[in-house]
């Protein structure tokens, strides 16, 4: 619902774990202008995933999405392969406000402030 709100366009492919992500993203040609990743997936967590991911050529300067339930660790902040750490919200609008603030910071090719 966020995304549709941020921009009708969008469209998103969810997959049920870190495996299915891996396979899909490999084998079937898709090229995705942003990936977000959960760090609590089954079958692999997200920081093996993030790891994989970044390992496959086409993939390599895809923004990612860190989007947790919890803040990250400090040390968290320090890991290149991401791109934004983004909290989940309690609100669709206080998630629209963030998606909104990330799009336009990839649009313009800003890797930066990872903690939102």
């Amino acid at each position: 619902m966020a995304l549709q709100e941020v921009n009708p366009a969008f469209q998103l492919m969810t997959l049920s774990n870190g495996i299915d992500a891996l396979e899909t993203l490999k084998s079937s040609g898709v090229f995705p202008n942003v990936i977000f990743l959960d760090l609590n997936m089954p079958r692999l967590d997200g920081w093996e995933c993030l790891r994989r991911l970044k390992a496959i050529n086409h993939l390599k300067e895809t923004p990612v999405i860190i989007y947790s339930t919890s803040e990250p660790p400090h040390e968290t902040l320090s890991n290149k392969n991401f791109d934004f750490f983004l909290t989940k919200q309690p609100k669709i609008s206080e998630l629209v406000a963030k998606l909104k603030d990330i799009f336009s910071k990839v649009q313009e090719g800003v890797h930066a402030d990872k903690n939102q």
